[in-house]
């Protein structure tokens, strides 16, 4: 899993990780449910990289490593 990060163009940053493998099959996006983070997911993208996908997910506005608030942020 490697961490990254992007700014949205508000200039809000956007937390984001990456589980890549050489030459995936194709890349799965995970998108996470309310109150959770990308990196709950990390499991599944191992078992994914197991089966030949790349996965990308970035913690949504007001989650993980996005919040900008210890409580959250959900603007």
């Amino acid at each position: 899993m490697q961490e990254s990060e992007f700014t949205a163009s508000d200039g809000h940053r956007v937390a984001a990780w990456s589980w890549d493998i050489p030459s995936p099959r194709a890349v799965v996006q995970i998108a996470h449910g309310m109150g959770e983070h990308a990196r709950r997911y990390d499991q599944v993208a191992q078992d994914l990289n197991a089966a030949g996908y790349a996965v990308f997910a970035t913690d949504h506005r007001g989650h993980g490593g996005t919040a900008t608030s210890p409580l959250g942020w959900m603007g």
